[in-house]
């Protein structure tokens, strides 16, 4: 499988630097993943059937980093650090190309997705955006910025 682009990790920490991405018509527009979980706080946990994604997709590698057993021990570390099943956070939108989630992207969440499938779950708990809220988009400036110190490609 190739590997999806739709979105792009900043960072492996979830403080203020934890970045995604997200193409709507072939626009990207990056956020601040805290901000995009403080805008879900109201909206409804809803079960996802773990059948609705593709776990063959590339998410964590792409081209940029070589699987090797240091990168997927990382990986493994960040699995081991999870106590319980957060929800995954996901944007359903006719703009957006699917690609690890036949319905949209995955804002927030791929390993959640992976130790739930490790645990052999059929469902995963999740929130749902129909829409992005632009106006915590992150500006070109800062966008520039994260570049700079290289935090994203």
């Amino acid at each position: 499988m190739p590997c999806t682009r739709n979105w792009i990790l900043g960072t492996n920490d979830h403080n203020r630097n934890h970045i995604v991405t997200v193409a709507i018509s072939g626009e990207r527009t990056w956020f601040r993943v805290p901000d995009l979980w403080h805008f879900t706080s109201e909206l409804p946990r809803t079960e996802i059937s773990l059948d609705e994604f593709d776990l063959d997709t590339d998410v964590w590698f792409c081209g940029h980093e070589q699987p090797t057993l240091r990168a997927i021990g990382s990986h493994f570390h960040r699995l081991s650090a999870i106590d319980s099943i957060d929800p995954i956070l996901l944007l359903e939108h006719p703009a957006v190309r699917p690609a690890v989630w036949g319905r949209g992207a995955v804002l927030d969440g791929f390993h959640r997705i992976v130790l739930a499938y490790a645990r052999q779950q059929r469902f995963i708990p999740a929130k749902i955006l129909n829409v992005l809220p632009t106006a915590l988009a992150l500006s070109l400036h800062e966008v520039n910025s994260l570049r700079t110190a290289g935090l994203i490609p």
